[in-house]
């Protein structure tokens, strides 16, 4: 993934995440270990309902048919009440 100009933003316990080269707003998310529970919770954030139901929700734009990797959206973390405020 590196050579082809993406670079790794964060590891968790089942997903590797991935910037998109070309759109800053975009990561791939990458399932390493391809259990049944690292897929299936690709898949629920793939299809969650609630993802239109509030600007406060990540947006999924696209995913694997075995959910092995989603794009989604590049959100930044609020930390502290600051964040909270700007945001």
């Amino acid at each position: 993934m590196n050579k082809t100009g993406y670079t790794e933003i964060d590891t968790g316990s089942f997903r590797i995440v991935f910037n998109v080269p070309g759109h800053p707003d975009k990561v791939i998310k990458i399932v390493y270990d391809s259990s049944d529970r690292s897929l299936e919770m690709n898949r629920k954030e793939a299809e969650g309902g609630f993802q239109t139901s509030s600007p406060l929700t990540v947006k999924v734009f696209a995913a694997a048919d075995d959910y092995l990797w989603i794009i989604s959206e590049h959100v930044k973390a609020i930390g502290n009440w600051g964040d909270l405020q700007r945001f």
